[in-house]
């Protein structure tokens, strides 16, 4: 599906309004959402730039994920044209982490930043939704022009009123408009309403923001004779204007709202008459009513399309008063159907089916993929369609010439799928992805009834299968597995479980065991990983294995082909800078067989002769320069390393300094031995062997050096970002057509 990257103007987290419903709508139809906090758009006060750089509780900082939707909080400077060369860099730096695919570009933020977000992403899609009157709001002079360029280079134009429908087809050189206008979730808040409004007609409510815009004095004076009650955040320079017979309630979330206007026996709006509120569509009003309430409005000269729905007081308290005494005679069954009818054509599924069908036909229009349209790369398995049944897991397994253990790689895969089917009822999809073996490792596969997929010859690497499997698959959680592990007959219903009651998680891992090949024959290691409580954070070593969201895996940009080794933990850093975790639970998942004989010598061979070991210098030069998260990698994933670094910088310092100052080196292996002794314990806790310890020392120095060469000589060159291509893709779309019937489901069948 289509990326979609809004860019709002207000935070995820504060009030409810339409940015946040669509983005969340947008991500329930399968689309991965960027949500982009809101932007300057003047200069800011000391206070405004402390709270974003300190954000109170509750609200974001950095990029989180908030289940499918991703919010990004940028830096960025007021969009002034004298600043516009340095905003370009902090907004290139962005859009660095976002990886975006096939986006579209919704934004409500008209300034020259949101320009240089369009010539970066060059989507296929913009659409501009005007809400705000900025000719009388307090904006830079920069946001007027910098508003006409966008209302000329967009797509679709959108605004949330009729005055704003004319002030942007005038700034679009009269172009065709859509009314994008506020919109309601019916059924929440049709609850607020009680049946004995009329009759008590006593309690006056207004929700929402309370600042200079309202008219307080007109609450004032209704305060004297009815209770009068505000339901949200109060600002600062007002707070002093709210007389004490106004009772003042906290904000509460949208879904909460209804139940705080259950007491309501109507619903007041009144604001002062101003150039700025001649544009204004109050985002409440279709809210107001679904509650089928009374509603008092002042001071709002664009409501034509409810007319006949509410009751316009022209800021006249005494007016107020009496239009609330007729109530009882006023309030018609015809009055009361004219407002639900209007607040059911507002549902938010009626108000997001409009835009959506506006997008992508413009879409279409413009000869491009519309948002509906089949995902470009995924699916497209011959004999498929999009009416087969969607498998909750699939199990992925990758391997090259690993004939030796395939046999029992497949079986244990086949009896987990078989558990986990016949414990849950959820079907199963299985793959094995090979990369060209020429050891008869398809033909095994083929044996266990296990459909196969050869990988694209270009990358032969792990990353390439596993990014091949996950775009023909199409569950909801993916196994991967390697050729040479056997999986646990119950690590897929003990992983689901997990996650199930887990939303916040990512993705889940387990014990791993390892069967090493020794000299004298193989060596059981249990628990490889040390995990030792029943939930920890993956914060060392991924490991090969993982059941994780594809959601998840998407909105890390997928794997990355030509990347290895440690082509999942660079996956797994992009999640963690997302604001995503991966959890290590204590339950048996996998053991892996290794048949290379194993030995210190092997593994400093290893360092030293492969020329990939070098590449975890690249990630590291990558994470710094490109995706910017450099602190995650190593503080998260690379911490030993750190220790182990400061301990080679103190030996060369000890021996360079005391050689230097003495001329002999026995003082100099004095305090290497005193140093060496206090860093030995620290390995001791993560080795737990005599001969690993001894032998970590010399490993992990060979690869700290093969991470300086690799940051210093960008060396192997990785093509980053090759999964998201066209030609990748395609070769894809080719290797689907070559398996022959549909992705095998439920395998507890046979």
């Amino acid at each position: 599906m289509r990326d979609i990257l809004l860019i709002a103007n207000n935070d995820w987290h504060g009030l409810w309004f339409q940015r946040q419903e669509l983005a969340r709508r947008f991500s329930g139809t399968g689309h991965r959402v960027w949500y982009v906090n809101r932007t300057p758009q003047r200069w800011p006060t000391l206070r405004s730039a402390l709270e974003r750089l300190h954000p109170p509780e509750g609200a974001h900082s950095g990029r989180k994920a908030v289940g499918a939707i991703h919010v990004v909080t940028p830096f960025w400077l007021p969009p002034t044209r004298w600043l516009r060369p340095l905003n370009r860099a902090l907004v290139r730096r962005t859009l660095a982490r976002l990886r975006l695919r096939d986006p579209v570009v919704i934004t409500y933020v008209p300034t020259f930043n949101v320009i240089d977000v369009i010539d970066q992403v060059a989507p296929d899609l913009v659409a501009y939704v005007n809400v705000h009157n900025y000719d009388a709001d307090v904006v830079l002079r920069d946001v007027l022009a910098s508003e006409r360029i966008l209302a000329r280079r967009s797509d679709v134009l959108l605004a949330d009123s009729q005055y704003n429908v004319a002030r942007l087809a005038a700034l679009g050189g009269g172009r065709s408009v859509l009314l994008a206008e506020p919109g309601v979730d019916y059924e929440g808040f049709s609850r607020a309403f009680r049946g004995d409004e009329l009759q008590r007609l006593r309690s006056l409510y207004y929700f929402g923001g309370v600042g200079p815009h309202l008219d307080l004095s007109l609450f004032a004076e209704l305060s004297k004779s009815y209770d009068v009650t505000f339901c949200g955040a109060i600002a600062r320079s007002v707070r002093k204007q709210i007389p004490p017979t106004v009772r003042i309630m906290p904000p509460v979330s949208n879904s909460e709202l209804p139940v705080a206007l259950k007491e309501a026996d109507a619903i007041c709006i009144f604001y002062k008459p101003s150039p700025y509120i001649d544009g204004v569509m109050p985002a409440k009003i279709y809210e107001c009513l679904a509650t089928r309430k009374p509603l008092l409005t002042s001071g709002l000269s664009n409501l034509e399309s409810i007319s006949g729905a509410f009751y316009d007081v022209r800021g006249d308290a005494q007016k107020a008063a009496c239009i609330i005494a007729s109530l009882p005679r006023t309030e018609t069954p015809g009055v009361v159907s004219r407002r639900l009818s209007l607040a059911r054509k507002a549902d938010w599924s009626n108000r997001f089916g409009s835009l959506y069908s506006a997008l992508d036909r413009a879409l279409r229009e413009k000869g491009r993929r519309g948002l509906a349209g089949a995902p470009r790369g995924y699916g497209g398995r011959k004999g498929g369609s999009s009416a087969a049944p969607c498998a909750k897991v699939a199990v992925i397994v990758v391997g090259y010439n690993e004939a030796a253990v395939l046999a029992r790689c497949l079986d244990s895969v086949l009896l987990a799928c078989r558990e986990f089917s016949g414990c849950t009822g959820e079907l199963v999809e299985t793959l094995f992805v090979d990369s060209h073996s020429t050891d008869g490792s398809v033909r095994i596969a083929t044996d266990k009834g296990i459909r196969v997929a050869l990988a694209p010859r270009e990358f032969h690497t792990c990353a390439n299968g596993r990014m091949t499997g996950l775009l023909l698959t199409r569950s909801e959680l993916v196994m991967f597995v390697d050729g040479d592990m056997e999986v646990d007959p119950q690590w897929l219903i003990h992983g689901t479980t997990f996650l199930r009651e887990s939303p916040h998680a990512c993705g889940v891992s387990g014990i791993r065991d390892d069967m090493r090949q020794m000299t004298g024959g193989f060596q059981l290691i249990r628990n490889y990983h040390g995990v030792r409580r029943e939930v920890e954070l993956v914060d060392r070593d991924v490991g090969g294995a993982f059941l994780l969201r594809r959601s998840a895996i998407e909105a890390a940009g997928g794997l990355e082909p030509d990347l290895a080794p440690e082509e999942d933990l660079f996956m797994c850093c992009q999640l963690w800078a997302m604001g995503g975790r991966l959890y290590r639970i204590n339950k048996p998942m996998i053991t892996h067989w290794d048949l290379k004989v194993s030995s210190p010598g092997r593994a400093l061979r290893h360092l030293v002769w492969n020329r990939r070991a070098t590449v975890p210098g690249v990630i590291l030069r990558r994470a710094l320069f490109h995706q910017h998260w450099a602190g995650v990698y190593l503080w998260s994933f690379k911490r030993d390393l750190i220790l182990h670094g400061l301990w080679l910088a103190s030996t060369a310092w000890l021996l360079a300094a005391q050689f230097c100052h003495t001329g002999t080196l026995l003082l100099p292996a004095a305090a290497l031995a005193m140093v060496t002794l206090l860093y030995l314990p620290v390995l001791w806790q993560t080795k737990r062997d005599a001969s690993r310890v001894w032998a970590a020392l010399f490993l992990r120095t060979a690869y700290l050096l093969n991470m300086l060469v690799g940051f210093t000589t960008n060396r192997p060159k990785v093509r980053f970002g090759a999964q998201l291509e066209s030609a990748y893709l395609e070769q894809i779309q080719r290797v689907a057509k070559d398996i022959p019937g549909p992705l095998r489901l439920d395998p507890g069948g046979q």
